[in-house]
């Protein structure tokens, strides 16, 4: 009986279709199929993933405010979400001998980039303000 003849890319197109079997029934037979999965995390504890879009929703925890006038170290301040124009205030060191604290709302909440101006008494003992304005939002 006579064999029958195979041409040469025959014979390598077999040789790879034997090759891919092997290699798959290898891959089975020594660790599973993991579906591209990374080994050594397929046995891991499941991990919390964030999704960065929550956080866009969430309100800061802190205020930034530029306190100036007449207070004792006039600066941006940071403080917490809530805080008041009288804690901005004090933590710019308090107010000056001379501050006019009657003439701003020291009980307004903080917004974020607001400006906090102490006004000063006049030195002379004319009537009105410096005018300046106090609490402007920045």
């Amino acid at each position: 009986m006579r064999m029958p003849t195979i041409s040469r890319r025959q014979a390598m197109a077999y040789a790879v279709v034997v090759l891919a079997i092997l290699a798959l029934v290898g891959r089975s037979l020594v660790g599973g199929v993991n579906d591209g999965a990374d080994p050594a995390s397929t046995n891991a504890a499941p991990v919390l993933v964030v999704d960065e879009g929550d956080q866009a929703d969430q309100a800061p925890a802190a205020v930034l405010v530029h306190v100036a006038g007449a207070v004792r170290h006039p600066g941006v301040y940071e403080l917490a979400v809530g805080s008041r124009v009288a804690d901005a205030v004090e933590r710019a060191g308090g107010p000056r001998a001379r501050a006019a604290l009657e003439n701003i709302n020291l009980a307004a909440e903080l917004l974020d980039g607001q400006q906090v101006v102490v006004p000063s008494r006049p030195r002379s003992g004319a009537e009105g303000g410096d005018g300046q304005v106090a609490n402007r939002a920045g």
